[in-house]
């Protein structure tokens, strides 16, 4: 439920915040989180699973070759 003193703002923050956009790095793309945009799925440290953290804009294991 949203309040009406937080209004737009927080609506915003909780839709944004699961959303993903493209950016094309050097022909591989990298997905961005469109609420904070310096936040990128990455698998930079090995854990077995995918991340969502800032990283380094070179990171090669933030970017994917999607078909």
């Amino acid at each position: 439920m949203f309040h009406r003193k937080s209004g737009s703002i927080n609506r915003y923050r909780k839709v944004f915040s699961a959303q993903w956009t493209k950016e094309t790095v050097e022909g591989y793309t990298r997905l961005v989180n469109r609420w904070k945009p310096n936040q990128v799925i990455h698998t930079e440290n090995d854990l077995g699973y995918l991340e969502a953290s800032a990283i380094h804009s070179g990171a090669w294991k933030s970017q994917w070759s999607l078909k």
